[in-house]
């Protein structure tokens, strides 16, 4: 099994997008705002998640990098990493959260998922990790 993690981009297209639609709306206790969306708003919605990475930290948002996972190069969910929060971030939500597609909703990815939110977290020099 050869897993990997890419930041969201813009080149990405169908295969992702289908995976998206895959992860309900509700999912991991993180909102899928892409669900429902049809595909020719889908680079749109990738904009507006990639600009999340400059977002000043609020009571509403704060700074997220998301990553999407292939295992054998197909995309099977995301991990969006917090790398900037304040106590009510902490608290409410964490410094992470992941969603995975309702066919691949697999313990042995789910593990490996959790695994490359801490090494990701080690990279980003984010010390602990809240959930």
């Amino acid at each position: 099994m050869q897993c990997e993690l890419k930041e969201l981009n813009m080149n990405m297209g169908k295969l992702e997008y289908e995976m998206y639609q895959d992860i309900p709306v509700k999912e991991s206790g993180s909102t899928n705002l892409c669900n429902g969306l049809p595909y020719e708003v889908f680079k749109n919605y990738l904009e507006s998640q990639m600009a999340r990475k400059y977002q000043i930290t609020s009571y509403y948002d704060t700074k997220v990098i998301t990553y999407i996972m292939y295992v054998n190069g197909l995309p099977v969910g995301y991990i969006g990493l917090r790398f900037d929060i304040d106590d009510n971030w902490r608290k409410w939500s964490g410094n992470f959260y992941y969603a995975m597609g309702l066919c691949t909703g697999d313990v042995v990815f789910l593990a490996i998922l959790l695994m490359a939110i801490l090494a990701l977290g080690r990279l980003l020099k984010i010390m602990t990790v809240f959930s």
